[in-house]
């Protein structure tokens, strides 16, 4: 799995000790509700028919959304993306926006959308470590500071990692990782001096760090968390 979303929502995590996973997750949770699009992208590595595809969702998403009618939705549109079965390898994204709606996308095309749903979506991703640990620690141990008394097992997440069928997704490559991380205390002293500032600073970022890219959907400039 791979969770893309705004830069300033993964600086927002930046200063929370990796001990205070559980902390830096909820924070970061509230900042994609905040976030123009966040974006989950799933790999799946092991072949599912149309009706697991469906029930894979529906297992994760129904304990959060708001009725019946939206699973009813999500459905036709994992048929609406054409296919009998999804193989080893098919990726299946989810795009959360900020005003509610929840893109699908297979394998880069556009399948379509539910309303008012991008909520539950955050929630069933974001709200309970049990469901996705292993993106839990993934997000903790890429975007927290180390603890100042780390000692070996210290300076560790406080999340206990679990068998998960997915692909947590890193940065592009070191160099990219080692820019991002400058920019970030960059944009979080300029932000807290003028919100104006932080915001042209913000799009800076998005021209000047080259893991940021042109989605072929959207157009949107993402950073993988």
């Amino acid at each position: 799995m791979a969770l893309y979303s705004d830069l300033l929502a993964k600086a927002s995590i930046a200063s929370i000790p990796k001990s205070n996973g559980a902390q830096a997750i909820d924070k970061l949770h509230a900042a994609l509700k905040c976030a123009k699009q966040t974006t989950f992208l799933v790999k799946l590595s092991v072949e599912l028919g149309i009706q697991e595809m469906i029930g894979e969702i529906w297992d994760i998403v129904t304990p959060y959304v708001s009725n019946n009618a939206a699973l009813a939705n999500i459905s036709s549109l994992i048929y609406g993306a054409g296919k009998d079965a999804f193989p080893e390898g098919t990726t299946v994204r989810f795009d959360c926006m900020s005003d509610g709606e929840v893109k699908f996308g297979v394998d880069g095309d556009k399948v379509g959308s539910v309303s008012g749903e991008s909520d539950a979506f955050l929630n069933a991703f974001l709200g309970d470590v049990s469901v996705f640990p292993s993106l839990h620690l993934s997000v903790v141990e890429n975007c927290c500071k180390e603890d100042e008394s780390d000692s070996g097992e210290a300076g560790k997440a406080n999340f206990s990692d679990g068998q998960i069928n997915f692909v947590i997704k890193e940065a592009n490559n070191k160099a990219h990782f080692d820019a991002v991380r400058k920019f970030q205390h960059t944009v979080r002293y300029l932000g807290q001096s003028n919100e104006q500032i932080g915001e042209k600073a913000q799009e800076c970022q998005r021209l000047a760090v080259g893991i940021l890219y042109e989605d072929s959907m959207s157009g949107t400039g993402w950073v993988s968390l």
